[in-house]
């Protein structure tokens, strides 16, 4: 007796890092060889690990190969997966790819008139 699995997805290639586009901003890319899947986006406010509280962030087309992220918390580390998902489930995570945003600069002290 053969077995045949059909529709099992590979985990996505991610990038090592995600891109800067502006202070409040991340560019996430990645390649995936397939149109027919929907691919699921994660992100966590903390340093990258399995653990922790993800949260779904979007839901993209298969033909989408990234996702900006806007309005990012300044001080903050983010961390974010992706999966891919067909009729059949979804993909195991990709790689985590994090990036800290930069915090506020500090208000200005001794201010005083003469």
């Amino acid at each position: 007796m053969k077995t045949v699995l059909l529709g099992l997805l590979a985990a996505i290639a991610f990038p090592a890092m995600a891109q800067t586009v502006g202070p409040t901003e991340a560019l996430l890319e990645w390649d995936y060889a397939t149109s027919n899947v929907t691919f699921i986006v994660e992100r966590k406010s903390e340093a990258c690990s399995p653990t922790g509280d993800w949260e779904e962030v979007a839901t993209l087309p298969g033909t989408a190969r990234s996702r900006l992220e806007i309005s990012l918390t300044p001080g903050t580390s983010y961390c974010w997966r992706l999966y891919a998902q067909n009729a059949v489930g979804r993909s195991a995570p990709s790689a985590m790819v994090g990036k800290s945003i930069q915090a506020l600069p500090s208000a200005p002290t001794n201010v005083r008139v003469q």
